[in-house]
């Protein structure tokens, strides 16, 4: 599975986009037959490492013309 898993809101938008329901079951009955259907639950899935963000924390940063290197953070 990718960084997004595939659910319902991926048909929702299949339906917006004008396909077809037929497409949209075949969509969804082929994720379902892989075991890529839906948010695994907390602990279903064995990771080799774990990370946990305090989004919070997370300040905006400018780069400079130089490169990321001497990035800054930008207030507010």
């Amino acid at each position: 599975m990718g960084f997004f898993p595939i659910d319902g809101e991926c048909t929702a938008y299949l339906r917006a986009t004008g396909r077809t329901d037929e497409h949209i079951a075949q969509y969804e009955a082929y994720y379902r037959a892989q075991g890529l259907w839906g948010i695994p639950a907390k602990g279903a899935i064995d990771y080799s490492s774990e990370l946990e963000l305090d989004l919070g924390s997370v300040v905006r940063a400018s780069p400079a013309p130089s490169g990321r290197r001497t990035a800054s953070n930008c207030p507010g």
